[in-house]
């Protein structure tokens, strides 16, 4: 899953998205991160590729304040993986109980 502007990944690779929502960049309704994580869940998401950079320089369009729901969920049941490139604002969070495999 990669959040939350860069869709474009998914025909790249030849992958269908693991949920409905493709953009994230405004707040969401909890019910709407409920629906994202409930996606997750049944599509079995193993990686998270996710931009938490401050869209147009505003603090609250963090992917972790417009979906804070679902990065709680990402921070409980997965772990960042390090990069191996630094971006200081792009996390790999992959599943905690996947084994990895590149």
């Amino acid at each position: 899953m990669a959040f939350p502007h860069l869709p474009a990944v998914y025909p790249v690779f030849g992958l269908k998205s693991p949920t409905w929502e493709i953009y994230s960049l405004f707040p969401h309704t909890d019910r709407e991160q409920q629906r994202i994580i409930d996606e997750m869940r049944k599509n079995n998401v193993r990686w998270a590729l996710i931009d938490n950079t401050a869209i147009d320089g505003d603090e609250a369009l963090r992917f972790q304040r417009t979906c804070p729901l679902v990065w709680s969920y990402l921070a409980r049941d997965y772990r960042v993986v390090p990069a191996p490139v630094a971006y200081q604002d792009c996390f790999l969070f992959l599943k905690a109980d996947s084994a990895a495999k590149f």
